[in-house]
Formats: C-alpha cells, structure tokens, sequence
C-alpha cells in the first residue's frame, strides 16, 4: 500500500453570497474561521462592489476597497483566518457578493 500524507486538518468548502441591500453601508461577512477564499461580483449585479477590511477610512468603496464587477476577475484570499474580517458596500442596491471557502474545522458542513 503507497504511503499517503493525511492532513489532520481536513479543509471543507463552503459557498455563499453577501447581499448589499443599501448603497452607501457597509455589510460584513459571515462569521467564518476559514484557511482560503475566493470573492466575485454575482453575474447579474448592476454596478461595483467594494471589498476591503472591516476598519478604514474613508468609508468602504472607491477610495479604498477592492472592486469586483460582474464581468471583472475573482479576487483570492489566502492566509484570513475568519471571513468576517472582510466587509462589502455596493454602488447599486440589491448587488451581491458571491464567495466560496475552505473551512479548516473538523467536520463537513453539508
């Protein structure tokens, strides 16, 4: 029998999106302990999203967040420890953030 590493700290992947209801306001993240992300605008978005960290001034958005469009690239995390350290505000109501990540915890999530 070959001999295979076993990685004591299963990784699981974990998908939703963030809904930025109102323009101008900030919305964090789920509460998420995580090893790695990918973050990219919901296809049917009208405007830009902005993603940056929970603390900064001036307020999230163009002056320093990250922008995802719905035809622009993703944008990978590695090494964030929890998700929710990361807020999203949106130019158009309704647009939504889509993310997928890889849970470090013990158990499957389903």
């Amino acid at each position: 029998m070959p001999d295979r590493k076993v990685d004591p700290y299963p990784q699981h992947p974990r998908t939703g999106h963030l809904t930025c209801t109102v323009t101008g306001t900030a919305y964090a993240f789920p509460d998420l302990y995580m090893t790695r992300a990918i973050l990219a605008a919901h296809p049917s978005n009208q405007g830009t999203v902005w993603v940056g960290l929970v603390t900064g001034t001036p307020a999230l958005g163009d002056q320093n967040g990250m922008p995802l469009v719905a035809a622009g690239p993703w944008m990978p995390f590695e090494g964030l420890i929890n998700l929710s350290l990361l807020v999203a505000n949106a130019d158009s109501a309704g647009d939504r953030v889509c993310w997928t990540i890889l849970d470090n915890t013990m158990e499957a999530r389903i």
